[in-house]
């Protein structure tokens, strides 16, 4: 069953999240996830909203798990997105 990682994401500083994204995005290639949405056009109906909203797809929980989790992904996250805040969940489903 498919699994998502839906991301709120308010970003502070602007340069240090887009290194984020170029580091970060051959690992998320390589856990075989695929980009549902990735916007920063958000448009608030109700409660805060981010000032980016990602939704990425993986083929089960396991591997967005591990992706999540990967020791190489937390190290660019620690590392390079001090000014970044982010509200992640996953979902299973359709």
């Amino acid at each position: 069953m498919s699994a998502y990682i839906v991301t709120h994401i308010h970003v502070h500083d602007h340069e240090a999240f887009e290194q984020f994204v170029a580091a970060v995005e051959p690992l998320f290639a390589k856990s075989g996830g695929e980009f549902v949405v990735r916007s920063s056009e958000c448009t608030v109906l109700e409660g805060e909203g981010p000032s980016r909203l990602l939704i990425q797809r993986f083929p089960d929980a396991k591997t967005a798990r591990d992706y999540f989790k990967s020791p190489e992904r937390l190290r660019l996250r620690e590392t390079m997105t001090p000014g970044c805040t982010f509200n992640a969940v996953l979902v299973e489903g359709v």
